[in-house]
């Protein structure tokens, strides 16, 4: 990997640590708590991440609320066999569609989330930026 990605990856990550606000995973499972949510996350946007006690689970974005994206007809996260591994989510608003994408992929690449599909470890092993 290039120095210029190895920089962009470490100042991504401690960008989402510095911002991201951890959420009880109660919040995005039960309906009694859809109030609640809205303190946590406005709906406008945000880059989340799903760990386990070991490990980095799942990093996405969504440009909704996360307690909506999990519940998505298409790709209910919560109805996944992964999720009862979820011990803790952070989430970092980002109303910005392009910036929340960027921020996605590049903590896709320095946590290596064991659940994501894209990029693979292979494709990141192959990157290189070049200014």
């Amino acid at each position: 990997m290039s120095d210029t990605l190895i920089r962009c990856l470490s100042k991504s990550s401690s960008f989402f640590d510095d911002k991201a606000v951890e959420v009880p995973k109660r919040i995005i499972e039960t309906n009694e708590a859809e109030k609640e949510s809205k303190q946590y996350d406005t709906g406008a946007g945000c880059v989340y991440v799903f760990e386990s006690n070991t490990d980095v689970l799942y990093v996405g974005q969504t440009g909704t609320s996360l307690r909506k994206r999990a519940r998505y007809a298409t790709s209910k996260h919560i109805e996944k066999d992964w999720w009862k591994k979820v011990d803790r989510i952070r989430i970092c608003q980002l109303g910005n569609s392009a910036d929340r994408l960027a921020l996605e992929m590049l903590l896709i690449v320095k946590l290596q989330p064991s659940v994501n599909k894209r990029p693979s470890r292979s494709a990141i092993n192959c990157m290189q930026l070049k200014f």
